[in-house]
């Protein structure tokens, strides 16, 4: 879309940014909204990504009207990274629901875990564990799993060594990386399955990673 065409539709002051992206016009008028809404509570933001670095509770209430209905995937995952501070914890369930409604959109539900991994509730760890115990966990490994070890919840431990048993491949790095964290000398034998592997750098991180137990 030419400049002249971003300008009639979002106004100079957002379209200095925006004429830079291919966006359909939809998400320019869509993008335009937000901002405008957001720029209402005393902010003079020119872009979302100024939204995405700030934590301030009445954002998350606008950005739950936007969420999913930019056309433009970047964007949609870009509300959801707007999510990323501790402060938004009241809004986990909702996070929680969307992981849900993503189903096997993966990249949607690595966002999303993002998000639950930074803010760390503990309040929700039996949503956690659930999900990390369903059947298609398996299939798609995100950061619930580092969330998991971060919060040492001990009733998930034998479904995160589960895991790596049975698609090493798929998450052999998380438990590389944090399993350890848990502080359980027993992981010492699981650990050591994997100095055997081919790459260096993780033979080295194995080594590490036992250190810390």
């Amino acid at each position: 879309m030419k400049k002249e065409e971003v300008f009639r539709i979002m106004g100079k002051y957002y379209g200095n940014y925006y004429y830079r992206y291919d966006y359909s016009e939809h998400d320019l008028y869509l993008m335009k909204e937000l901002l405008d809404e957001v720029n209402a509570l005393g902010y003079f933001y020119c872009n979302f990504g100024r939204v995405e670095e700030t934590e301030d509770l009445r954002i998350p209430q606008i950005l739950q009207k936007y969420n999913g209905k930019f056309e433009n995937k970047s964007l949609n995952r870009s509300i959801i990274n707007a999510f990323n501070h501790k402060l938004y914890e009241p809004f986990v369930p909702f996070l929680l629901e969307l992981y849900e409604d993503y189903g096997e959109d993966w990249e949607m539900r690595i966002a999303i875990s993002n998000a639950l991994l930074i803010i760390r509730s503990k309040k929700h760890i039996p949503d956690y564990v659930r999900i990390v115990n369903s059947a298609d966990y398996v299939n798609y490994p995100d950061l619930l799993y580092e969330l998991l070890c971060r919060l040492k919840v001990k009733e998930a431990l034998p479904r995160l060594i589960e895991l790596v048993h049975i698609a090493p491949k798929r998450f052999k790095m998380f438990f590389i990386q944090y399993i350890w964290l848990y502080h359980e000398p027993l992981l010492e034998n699981e650990l050591k399955a994997f100095l055997t592997d081919p790459d260096k750098t993780v033979v080295t991180m194995v080594k590490n990673s036992i250190k810390k137990l």
